[in-house]
């Protein structure tokens, strides 16, 4: 093969680059580390993030399940209520507990008789305590994270404050009723000492206050 072939080529540069394949960086250039998509470079100091615990779920319980709140927290439930609720909640436990007092008593120094009764013996005053326990657990059901009146007020459709207005009302006439019709007497004998106890006070007391927190419930729309 003679010479005359490459006569007619231009001349080589010795300063021109080499070939590189498309977008390929330079041999003598260090290859860039991966960085993930908007990632500081590595010699960039993070920002400070605070601690937070990793929780699988969400932290709080979902509306309408059962849960049990601790004392601290059950008082502040209980405090960022309304004032009517609260005071529907305070005497309607007062009354439930005095049901189980004495209501009525009979002395007698003829045949050394000295005997009490509690609330809970007859017919209305009886009545009136499972009405007074179905209330209770509807006004406290929601610190535990259960709401039961919504289920009932479907079938009488009024507000749950007039509903707690009218339901403590009729304890309260149940247990005056009651407590009249089943007084013991002394039956004219003066060594019969027959009455009332202070149970039965109590619980007068305690349902009238119960009564007025249902009416300022009423009041707030609640």
């Amino acid at each position: 093969m003679s010479n005359d072939q490459y006569s007619n080529q231009p001349p080589v540069d010795p300063n021109q680059q080499p070939y590189q394949p498309y977008n390929q960086a330079p041999p003598n250039q260090q290859q860039q580390p991966y960085q993930p998509y908007n990632q500081p470079p590595p010699d960039q100091q993070q920002p400070y993030q605070p601690y937070q615990p990793y929780t699988q779920g969400p932290t709080t319980q979902p509306q309408g399940q059962f849960v049990v709140p601790s004392g601290d927290q059950l008082v502040s439930g209980f405090k960022g209520l309304s004032q009517g609720r609260r005071l529907a909640i305070g005497g309607g436990l007062v009354a439930w507990i005095s049901y189980f007092l004495p209501w009525y008593h009979v002395r007698s120094t003829l045949v050394n008789v000295n005997e009490t009764v509690n609330g809970i013996t007859d017919f209305l005053p009886s009545l009136g305590f499972l009405l007074l326990s179905a209330i209770l657990v509807s006004l406290i059901a929601p610190l535990f994270g259960k709401h039961i009146y919504p289920l009932i007020q479907r079938t009488i459709n009024i507000t749950f404050g007039k509903a707690v207005f009218i339901a403590n009302a009729a304890v309260l006439v149940m247990a005056l009723i009651g407590g009249l019709i089943t007084k013991p007497d002394n039956s004219g004998f003066a060594e019969i000492d027959a009455g009332f106890s202070f149970g039965f006070y109590l619980a007068i007391l305690a349902l009238g206050a119960a009564t007025a927190g249902g009416w300022m419930m009423q009041q707030n729309r609640e």
